[in-house]
């Protein structure tokens, strides 16, 4: 009976493996099925490996400014006559636009002019007094050098000679006066006419008729819009990547799926201490006028591609050290600044015990040798971040240098 038991054991056990067997076999059968079946789905397609260059811009926004402004005030007090433009008009630069009452500016025209006319008729009667006195003195010097005459007679003619001569030079300051007089009566009488310096249109108007005016005081709004001016602040990583010429496209709410183009103009050098931001200027012409002052823009920015190869990886090391070297530069002379204030006061708090007769001479000799310290060490801080910033400059001038090289070369290729 043991034996049988075994036997039907063993057949159990080989039947149970027989049909693992089976079941691995199917789904080995099944997964080689679904490998043929992808395998027919997605064919696979060989290629060559090229370089492929990607876009690479920036995104800022600013606020659009006009490309020039005039805050027209007059030249002169007055009372104003006629205005001739209103907001919206299209004016020429030397055009007149507002005109005061002309009637005491043509009264000063007429009163200094008669001044001068009178002054021009002294002058013949006064030179001719000073030519006779003048004949008169040289006479009476050589008589009284013959001793013709007394003392008394020559210091009469001297006397007389003197004061023709001072008339005379009266009479032709007075002219030099006059004529200034009446030069800027005549201004005056022009600036009656107040004319537009720039060719713009009116935005603002603050003038009526019959309003009193002073110079100074704000009379009209002109600005020229037929391009634009729009100043963002980028970061201190996008420096070497931007230089003057790269196209911009400036978007603004107003005109949504709207697109103008524009230009780098200005790159400004100079990164801020604060916000490790540099200041980037665009030009945007506007022929349409659709752009105006003052409007929200969001501009896009195509920036320079940088190449990787050793000469731009160099520089842009270069840069990188720069500004790292700056940025500690800048740290130290902070540490140096704070040094030294303390070094001044202290030293100042013990003068003023020593001059009490409260302190050691020895204690102010320390504190003067740590005030010297404190100033060198703050001169040598200053030194460092002057030289620093001077590698980071002829830095950024080489990658832009290199970026333009690289823009030149593939113009030509």
């Amino acid at each position: 009976m043991k034996r049988m038991g075994a036997y039907i054991s063993i057949a159990v056990a080989v039947v149970a493996i027989a049909l693992l067997v089976v079941q691995v076999s199917r789904k080995q059968w099944q997964k080689n099925a679904d490998m043929d079946a992808v395998d027919k789905a997605l064919p696979v397609t060989i290629a060559a490996v090229a370089p492929y260059e990607f876009t690479d811009e920036i995104n800022a926004v600013g606020t659009l400014k006009a490309r020039e402004t005039s805050l027209l005030s007059p030249k002169v007090a007055g009372t104003v006559n006629r205005v001739l433009v209103d907001i919206g008009d299209r004016v020429k630069a030397g055009e007149v636009v507002i005109k005061l009452d002309r009637t005491d500016f043509d009264l000063g025209v007429k009163q200094a002019q008669a001044a001068l006319a009178a002054v021009q008729a002294a002058i013949p009667q006064a030179d001719a007094r000073f030519e006779q006195a003048e004949k008169e003195y040289r006479r009476t010097i050589e008589l009284l050098e013959e001793k013709v005459i007394p003392q008394n007679c020559f210091d009469a003619v001297e006397a007389a000679f003197k004061a023709a001569k001072e008339m005379d030079s009266s009479v032709r300051a007075r002219h030099e006066r006059a004529e200034a007089a009446f030069s800027a009566a005549l201004e005056h009488l022009k600036d009656a006419s107040i004319r537009s310096p720039i060719t713009g249109t009116v935005v603002e108007r603050d003038v009526e008729i019959g309003q009193a005016v002073a110079p100074g005081s704000r009379l009209l709004r002109i600005v020229d819009q037929t391009s634009l001016k729009l100043d963002v602040d980028l970061p201190e990583s996008d420096i070497g990547r931007l230089a003057v010429g790269v196209t911009a496209i400036i978007t603004a709410d107003a005109f949504p799926g709207h697109e103008f183009s524009g230009k780098v103009t200005v790159v400004n050098p100079m990164v801020k201490r604060k916000t490790r931001t540099f200041r980037v200027r665009i030009e945007v012409p506007s022929p349409s006028g659709k752009l105006v002052d003052g409007m929200f823009a969001r501009v896009k920015l195509s920036a320079v591609r940088i190449l990787r190869d050793k000469k731009a990886d160099h520089i842009r090391l270069e840069m990188r050290r720069a500004f790292l070297v700056v940025g500690k530069a800048e740290k130290n002379i902070e540490a140096a600044e704070g040094a030294l204030n303390t070094a001044k006061g202290a030293y100042r708090r013990e003068m003023v015990g020593y001059r009490a007769g409260e302190g050691a001479n020895t204690d102010v000799l320390d504190l003067r040798t740590a005030l010297s310290r404190a100033e060198a060490n703050h001169t040598q801080a200053l030194f460092d971040y002057n030289v620093a910033l001077t590698a980071l400059h002829r830095a950024v001038g080489e990658m832009v240098a290199e970026q333009a090289d690289i823009k030149e070369k593939e113009s030509v290729e």
